[in-house]
């Protein structure tokens, strides 16, 4: 039996498998890009995060790019 792969190659592997469908699936829609997605996201979460004023702060996160103040 092979050895069991280390979980964080696992979860990366699988992050890339579900973002390349994601982008599969939003090139039929009006949002064409992951960075759009992950943005529209966190704005229509803006009103649980308003007590933070940091929603910016979680997509920049999300997207793994520094936060442009």
């Amino acid at each position: 039996m092979p050895a069991a792969r280390p979980l964080p190659a696992v979860i990366g592997q699988a992050e890339n498998v579900l973002r390349g469908l994601l982008t599969k699936i939003l090139s039929t829609t009006r949002i064409k890009t992951y960075s759009a997605w992950v943005i529209l996201n966190a704005a229509s979460n803006a009103a649980a995060t308003a007590s933070s004023g940091r929603w910016q702060l979680a997509v920049a996160d999300s997207l793994g790019v520094g936060l442009c103040e």
